[in-house]
């Protein structure tokens, strides 16, 4: 039996290489889409509409044939005809949430960063011309030991009453990043006929986001902070102030940003998270009075669960808001931070 091998090496900003006995090719995308170069010299784009299953492939080059998927109406085409008062959520690009003290890291990060990827890019460039994976292996090792020793830190220390006080808040804020679910909001609109929305009249898009508790790679620190991947940007919370990172560094002082938290019923669609409490069901086509509209065989009923809404803002333009299955966190969340008069 021949041996065979196949890694995937994730890069970070999308870019992931693929090693196997056929060769090297990568891949670059974001959610939505994503352009691949095979091993064996073929092209590959694919778009797709996440949460529909709705995708169009379109492959070239090498020894394939081209293979085209009709695609359906875009996400954006869908909202638009079915939704009116479209906002959607944005936030500021870290450098307009850059304090002064915080330019200077910036500054480091980024020569860090192009020294890692200068060295990755390198190496993969010559082990695709030399054909011999080891080289990128050997220089994607090398590239990641050498950031880890001269990433920036940094670095805290508290007197008694300001461990406790960081332990609270981290603590709560860690209650509500063990969330069963956890969705990022990027849009708001006003359904167009809300009896064929489960008779909801203001609706939100969302985008699923992740939680951790370790800062991106280029950075260290002493404590555990408490960390948040979302679609474009990754929020940080950390002892005295918010970090956003989305390319460049933001630092934002807790003294300048507002925090708004509630409570509020979610439609769930699946699988209904355990750390949640069911408020009541929906049909899918209702009547005025929340009645099922008869008039559709396949009506559905969705549950409509208590989920917590956390809103984070700033004067100079942070925006950024979220849900998060488990209520109840947020409720202590929100007590945690009213005690430290950070609301």
């Amino acid at each position: 039996m021949g041996l065979r091998y196949r890694k995937s090496i994730n890069l970070g900003m999308g870019f992931r290489v693929n090693i196997s006995t056929s060769g090297i090719g990568y891949s670059w995308g974001t959610k939505g889409y994503r352009i691949t170069k095979t091993a064996s010299g073929k092209t590959r784009q694919t778009v797709s509409i996440p949460g529909t299953g709705i995708s169009y492939v379109e492959e070239s080059g090498g020894n394939g044939k081209a293979n085209n998927t009709p695609a359906q109406k875009d996400r954006a085409t869908l909202i638009a005809e079915n939704f009116h008062d479209i906002e959607e959520v944005t936030s500021a690009n870290t450098t307009m949430l850059q304090s002064e003290a915080y330019k200077v890291l910036s500054s480091q990060i980024k020569k860090l960063q192009i020294i890692v990827y200068g060295i990755i890019v390198a190496t993969l460039a010559l082990s695709i011309a030399l054909s011999l994976p080891m080289i990128f292996i050997i220089g994607f090792v090398v590239a990641i030991i050498l950031g880890y020793r001269i990433s920036p830190s940094i670095e805290y220390s508290f007197d008694d009453e300001q461990q406790a006080r960081w332990n609270e808040i981290s603590e709560a804020w860690r209650a509500v990043a063990k969330s069963c679910d956890l969705q990022e909001i990027t849009l708001h609109a006003k359904a167009n006929d809300p009896r064929t929305n489960a008779g909801i009249k203001e609706s939100i898009d969302t985008s699923k986001m992740k939680s951790g508790k370790t800062l991106p790679w280029f950075m260290k620190t002493n404590v555990t902070p408490i960390v948040f991947t979302m679609k474009k940007h990754t929020l940080a919370i950390m002892p005295d102030r918010l970090l956003v990172f989305q390319g460049g560094l933001g630092a934002v002082d807790y003294s300048e940003v507002k925090f708004e938290l509630f409570i509020q019923g979610f439609l769930v669609e699946g699988k209904t998270p355990k750390d949640s409490e069911l408020i009541q069901y929906v049909w899918r086509y209702a009547n005025k009075d929340g009645s099922r509209d008869k008039r559709f065989n396949n009506n559905s009923q969705y549950p409509i669960m208590k989920y917590g809404k956390i809103f984070i803002s700033s004067n100079r333009g942070l925006n950024i808001q979220f849900l998060c299955s488990n209520g109840n966190a947020v409720d202590n969340l929100n007590s945690v931070l009213e005690k430290y008069s950070l609301i």
